[in-house]
């Protein structure tokens, strides 16, 4: 499995609990020098979302992204009852990241902090 990542900023988000958190990345891609930006079309793209303790890379919450489609959109929304278990009290921090992937070549299309608030 290939990893790409083009140049892609960091983007920190504060996570709620109890209400449904909504989160999205968009995938743009100069057609060509002089060209402007367009969306990659996600259609055929497996999109996950994951949430990672501060220290090291463990996986503490993964699930497919809701909707990834023609406009570069790929998004997850994170139901209120995620948030609600006992490992989550302790948890109010980490990193996260949003992937595509097709025929075992993964892009990396959002990374960055979270935080948890009550």
């Amino acid at each position: 499995m290939s990893v790409l990542a083009e140049s892609n900023g960091r983007g920190d988000v504060l996570l709620t609990r109890g209400v449904t958190n909504r989160l999205a990345c968009r995938w743009l891609q100069k057609k060509d020098l002089n060209g402007d930006f367009l969306p990659v079309d996600l259609t055929n793209y497996t999109c996950t979302f994951e949430l990672h303790e501060i220290e090291g890379d463990n996986t503490i919450y993964s699930q497919p992204c809701d909707a990834h489609g023609s406009d570069g959109v790929a998004a997850v929304y994170i139901p209120p009852a995620v948030f609600t278990g006992t490992k989550w009290t302790s948890m109010t921090s980490g990193t996260w990241k949003m992937t595509a992937t097709i025929n075992d070549t993964v892009e990396l299309l959002g990374w960055g902090y979270w935080n948890m608030i009550n």
